[in-house]
């Protein structure tokens, strides 16, 4: 199942993830822009668990193997879309 939302710029991905994940039973894997105890916390409650890299200057949480893996599978996902941008000039 694939979820979708299109918003101008102007809108922070986190104000619209909730909706982006209704209906879902799953693990969400985010960058630091996600970092939200609260957030985290409410995603819990519709079964989604959210796995985003850790702060510097918060307590380390053991992640797992696999979730690291995603994390990274994802890292290169998001540095894929960059230079796609950046070579046919879609960020403005």
């Amino acid at each position: 199942m694939v979820s979708t939302t299109l918003s101008n710029g102007h809108i922070l991905n986190i104000k619209i993830v909730e909706d982006l994940v209704k209906a879902f039973k799953a693990t969400v894997y985010a960058d630091h822009g996600y970092i939200s105890q609260i957030l985290k916390e409410r995603l819990k409650l519709q079964s989604i668990d959210l796995v985003t890299y850790h702060q510097r200057n918060i307590n380390i949480i053991q992640t797992l193997k696999i979730d690291q893996h995603h994390l990274k599978k994802r890292n290169k996902i998001e540095t894929l879309f960059s230079l796609l941008k950046g070579k046919y000039n879609l960020d403005k």
